[in-house]
């Protein structure tokens, strides 16, 4: 029969004496094995061989701790001794699907629980596998600032933001990132103090230090802040009234426009507005505290002040211009002056010409320019009273007639010149001529006489003025020219062959009134008619057909006409005038 001794080589000692040998080993061992057959004889009897049986190491790892990650989380290297090559992180046990490797990223998207547990596996070439997980957390903090949203403040208040985050308690440590728009450091605590002169923005981030990539974790939120320029209302002196009160403008700094007067403080009661009016009928006890008050919805400020209002004075009322005699055709101003000067509401005017009924005017003056003397008269009511509150007053305006000069055409005389009569109407008698305006200058009567030397050239200009006891006047003004006397000789015929009469009836004889002129010496430079009353009727050209008696067209009656020639003599200028008769 077979026995069997087992050694380690190398060793003594006898490990095992069946043909089978159990082994636990942890290193490269070479085992040798001696069979003994009883049946023979040495040395045939025995028979030694070896095997060496070789252990490979196991794979393991440092072990990952359970993650808790914000967002997402990046794969670490697998490490360890005796690492599979091809280890790998899988998100089921059984370790299949496409494996995330070190550097991988990985968020909640990619497993469909929160927490989540996470494999590790590899194999070697041997087959010893590495078989591992850890569980991984994604978290978020959430974090809010109170007070929060858009914050209208004052200018210079002190506001307290404090930063409540959602979880309460950090896995780690929470840090609080405060930061405004204007740059300003801010302590990493949970609440700070603002204090606000510009418009801005206060945010806050927050982040967990026993959180994964929880320097990122962006919990955040913000105020911001409008500042309001702070209310400043200027004060009103107490207001001792009489009749009325009309609430003055508010003024001040920072105001909204909203400002109004209260009859209790912090805008209640009854409110008035600027421009509104009161009277003792509105208040139940006189004198009253007002108030004035103003608020933005952050900003606030108010003043107070005292009103006594008294009963209004009657109402009186005078009509006053600059005299009460004027020339005809003079205007004047009248004008309403009411005692008090401040009505209780609002003062109305009415100017009539006394016992008419139209209404010239509703405005404190009336400028009128009466042709005859005129009463006028003012009714003036005051709005704000009920009773006493209208008066009315009268003024005569007296109308004193203006001197109307008749207008004397230009003269042309030879040698020297007679003034003529004044003539017109509503004369003072005491109208005179003036070589200069407004009754300057030298003065001349009717019927005096001045010759050639008066004056250094001509034509000269003259005025007739008239002015009566009340300072109306009236001017005309006229041109003289007085011509040298020039001798002309006694021509053997007369110069001009002047008709004395003209029949106007198309019978082919003396239809046509004409001056036919005798000397080539003479130069006629105007041929003029006119009526009885020195109307201008026609200007004759001194080569034309002569007149038809006719103006504008129409035939004039059978008179007495006149005409006036105007000529020179050898370049000696003079005039002729005479009449002649329209027989029809």
């Amino acid at each position: 029969m077979y026995s069997y001794e087992w050694r380690i080589q190398g060793q003594a000692g006898v490990v095992g004496t069946s043909a089978i040998l159990p082994i636990n080993i942890t290193a490269t061992t070479t085992y040798e094995c001696t069979i003994t057959d009883s049946g023979r004889v040495a040395p045939d009897n025995i028979a030694t061989s070896s095997i060496t049986v070789t252990v490979n190491p196991i794979p393991s790892w440092n072990p990952i701790a359970n993650v808790i990650a914000h967002g997402n989380y990046t794969l670490p290297a697998i490490t360890g001794t005796n690492i599979p090559a091809n280890a790998a992180f899988y998100d089921n046990p059984a370790h299949t699907g496409t494996p995330w490797n070190a550097g991988d990223v990985v968020d909640p998207s990619l497993f469909t629980t929160n927490p989540a547990t996470i494999f590790v596996y590899g194999i070697d070439a041997n087959g010893c596998e590495l078989i591992e997980q850890f569980d991984i957390e994604f978290v978020d903090a959430q974090v809010t600032i109170t007070p929060g949203g858009i914050q209208d403040v004052c200018d210079g208040d002190m506001v307290t933001l404090t930063a409540t985050t959602v979880p309460a308690t950090p896995y780690g440590n929470y840090s609080f990132n405060w930061s405004d728009t204007q740059g300003t450091s801010y302590p990493n605590t949970s609440s700070i103090t603002v204090t606000v002169n510009v418009a801005t923005t206060v945010s806050v981030t927050v982040n967990d230090s026993g959180v994964e990539n929880g320097t990122d974790m962006g919990g955040f939120d913000m105020t911001d802040f409008n500042v309001l320029p702070v209310i400043d209302i200027d004060d009103l002196v107490d207001q001792n009234v009489t009749g009325s009160f009309t609430f003055p403008a508010i003024t001040g700094t920072g105001l909204t426009g909203a400002e109004a007067y209260y009859t209790q403080p912090n805008g209640n009661g009854i409110m008035y507005n600027p421009g509104d009016v009161v009277t003792a009928a509105d208040f139940a006890v006189l004198p009253i505290a007002l108030y004035i008050y103003d608020d933005n919805g952050s900003c606030s400020d108010e003043e107070s002040f005292i009103l006594g209002i008294m009963d209004p004075p009657m109402l009186s009322l005078t009509i006053s211009t600059i005299g009460n005699d004027f020339c005809a055709g003079e205007s004047t101003t009248l004008t309403a002056t009411v005692s008090p000067a401040t009505a209780q509401g609002s003062y109305n005017y009415e100017w009539r010409e006394q016992g008419a009924t139209t209404v010239l005017s509703t405005a404190m003056s009336l400028t009128v320019m009466p042709a005859v003397t005129t009463v006028y008269e003012c009714t003036v009511t005051d709005t704000g009273l009920t009773t006493n509150n209208s008066t009315t007053e009268t003024l005569t305006i007296n109308v004193i007639p203006v001197p109307e000069l008749n207008p004397i055409g230009s003269q042309i005389a030879t040698g020297s010149y007679t003034f003529p009569s004044i003539g017109g109407n509503n004369l003072s008698g005491n109208q005179l001529f003036y070589t200069q305006p407004n009754g300057l200058g030298s003065s001349y009567a009717t019927g005096d006489v001045i010759d050639i030397t008066d004056f250094i050239t001509y034509p000269v200009t003259l005025y007739a003025y008239d002015i009566n006891a009340s300072g109306c006047d009236d001017e005309i003004s006229f041109e003289l020219t007085i011509n040298p006397v020039v001798v002309i000789p006694e021509p053997e015929e007369p110069l001009f062959v002047i008709p004395d009469y003209m029949t106007p009836n198309n019978d082919g004889y003396h239809d046509f009134w004409r001056i036919d002129i005798n000397s080539a010496d003479v130069t006629v430079t105007g041929i003029y008619i006119f009526d009885r009353y020195g109307k201008l009727l026609k200007q004759l050209a001194p080569d034309g057909i002569g007149w038809d008696a006719t103006y504008n067209g129409n035939p004039l009656p059978s008179s007495t006409y006149w005409y006036q020639l105007k000529y020179e003599v050898n370049g000696v200028p003079t005039e002729t005038t005479g009449f002649f008769a329209v027989k029809r």
